[in-house]
């Protein structure tokens, strides 16, 4: 059929991208000790108190906050010692050595390239900076909660719970100010100025000067190579990134982010501490798992990151080798999640996300050297089906293996066996020429919706066809009051059972139904379904969904097309926010 070939030809042309996976080690702490002990000795036999933040340096030194007890240690080849505080709460000891000084809840650390340590000191009102000397002075703010001084002194300013701190290469200093909801610069001459929002809570500014934008808490900050500014808004669900040209623009959405991190690559890192998982965003919006199954606990080190165990993390940083430091709340650690050269990741083919598999989802497998030199598409046998070989490629999950629809050296796409509808995890595997080249774990679950995109990249214009079986676009609109035609995979098991490879039976057969429930939202409106289920005489694992636009869906006379956010809802799970369709005034 002509939609599918759309969809197949996208597959196949995709951009291929190369993710990485990490083993885990413990290089602080012992997991579910809590106390505050061991300094002068070896990090990993130090006792910490629920470290809540990590910041490290250009050499592989970190520093950690350990929350509770008011201090601030840092580790330096693999000893540990307090670098700040005494262990009570207050705000004394300014000019003299930090590890006799008083601070308070510390929500920030950062790191300049003078090796110069920068703690946001929340309750006192104030970032403190400890100098390689061990002494310990105020930076930014005068102990008053507010917000005023920007042009002058940054000591002499005004800071309202200052949560997150960041430098630039050039050693400015970037102050998320939690109550003021503003990012605070100060320049290397000690100058404070407001760099983004207005000082007002709210969602506002996008596209133009992050000044004039609104903030709503902005708790984290990290800069990245090109001086480009991330603020993780959460109480706005989202990221915020502000440009060169000081414009500001939302990078993540619908995503609870209180701490980040950012690597050369401009890869953005965050901790979920909801469900204790470490996610990792790409360039291109794609989104993995790359730490933590989603269980609470305390294991794994040794392993593969995606095996072990986290216990709501709440800090990150990422040094120049892409080594991931993560501060393990409740499990008094610090964890280190080091890069594997032989690593894969798997993101579902339509979002591309890559968080958990469903069974029958389409998926993308990214690595390096996964299959031949000159990418090779499967072409299909006479009754239709995928073979599981292709070009000497094949593809396990928990040793089922899997049909495959395109293989190269970055890059396969494969479809999850529905036999892992039986399974919570499972072992991904690739192997070329008779050799493992690459294997992950994977959570499972029972559906995992992404809409293919035009781009395929799970943002934009939706690959959707309009009723006259055209493609939706913004050149090419579907008018009000007609039915348009979206594509899915990632619904999971289907009534009658669909088959590894083969192809949905065509009519009369009876239509393959997702056994979740299914709807539909434009622009937040509930609309009408029509078709939902596995598109006939294609592979087992593309749902079709033909659904009527609301004839009311835009209110604004005279307009020209309008691209209308479109969510897909199966069970409990929810497709990519960021996904439109061109709807016609």
């Amino acid at each position: 059929m002509k939609s599918i070939t759309i969809v197949f030809g996208l597959l196949a042309g995709a951009t291929a991208l190369t993710a990485q996976q990490y083993t885990i080690s413990t290089v602080a702490g012992i997991g579910t000790v809590q106390n505050y002990f061991g300094d002068g000795g070896p990090a990993t036999s130090a006792q910490l108190d629920f470290p809540f933040k990590v910041a490290v340096d250009a050499k592989g030194d970190f520093v950690l906050a350990d929350f509770y007890t008011f201090v601030v240690r840092q580790v330096v080849g693999g000893t540990i010692n307090t670098i700040a505080g005494n262990a009570m709460y207050g705000y004394t000891g300014d000019g003299g050595p930090g590890a006799q000084a008083m601070i308070s809840y510390v929500h920030g650390l950062a790191y300049d390239p003078g090796g110069n340590v920068y703690i946001a000191d929340t309750s006192n009102h104030v970032v403190r900076i400890v100098n390689p000397t061990g002494n310990i002075y105020t930076f930014a703010g005068n102990g008053m909660a507010g917000y005023a001084g920007d042009g002058g002194k940054a000591t002499a300013a005004e800071l309202n719970s200052p949560a997150g701190v960041a430098s630039d290469s050039a050693g400015n200093i970037y102050i998320s100010d939690y109550q003021t909801h503003t990012v605070r610069k100060v320049d290397t001459k000690g100058n404070i100025t407001t760099v983004a929002g207005t000082g007002t809570y709210g969602y506002s500014g996008d596209g133009g000067p992050a000044a004039k934008a609104t903030l709503a808490g902005p708790v984290a900050l990290a800069v990245d190579s090109a001086s480009n500014i991330y603020i993780a808004d959460p109480a706005n669900l989202n990221v915020r990134e502000v440009t060169a040209d000081g414009n500001i623009h939302t990078v993540v959405s619908n995503m609870d982010v209180e701490s980040i991190a950012v690597d050369s690559a401009g890869s953005i890192y965050f901790p979920n501490y909801q469900n204790s998982t470490i996610q990792k965003i790409l360039t291109n919006g794609t989104q993995f798992t790359i730490a933590g199954t989603g269980t609470p606990g305390f294991s794994g080190d040794g392993g593969p990151a995606t095996s072990a165990q986290l216990n709501q993390p709440w800090g990150i940083a990422v040094d120049k080798s892409g080594n991931v430091y993560v501060a393990d709340f409740a499990n008094m650690a610090i964890r280190l999640l080091t890069p594997v050269s032989s690593s894969i990741t798997v993101a579902n083919s339509a979002s591309g996300l890559g968080m958990a598999i469903a069974p029958g989802e389409m998926v993308a497998i990214y690595g390096t050297n996964l299959g031949p030199s000159v990418p090779a598409s499967q072409q299909p046998a006479s009754d239709g089906s995928y073979g599981t070989q292709l070009a000497g490629t094949s593809v396990s999950f928990n040793g089922v293996n899997a049909p495959i629809l395109y293989t190269s050296p970055t890059q396969i796409d494969a479809i999850v066996p529905y036999a892992m509808a039986n399974t919570t995890l499972a072992n991904v595997s690739v192997n070329y020429q008779g050799q493992g080249v690459g294997s992950t774990n994977m959570p499972v679950v029972s559906v995992n919706p992404g809409i293919f995109t035009a781009n395929g990249t799970g943002i934009g214009q939706a690959l959707a066809l309009n009723q006259d079986y055209t493609v939706n676009s913004m050149s090419n609109p579907a008018k009000q009051g007609s039915v348009i035609s979206l594509y899915v995979t990632g619904e999971g098991p289907t009534n009658p059972p669909g088959v590894d490879g083969k192809p949905t039976p065509l009519p009369p057969a009876p239509p393959y139904i997702p056994m979740q429930p299914m709807s539909v939202y434009l622009s937040g409106q509930f609309v009408q379904i029509l078709w939902a289920a596995e598109e006939p005489g294609v592979v087992a694992g593309v749902m079709q969904m033909n659904v009527r636009i609301p004839t009311n869906l835009i209110q604004t006379a005279g307009t020209g097309p309008v691209a209308i956010p479109v969510i897909v809802v199966i069970g409990s799970s929810f497709t990519n926010s960021n996904v439109t369709i061109a709807v016609a005034p």
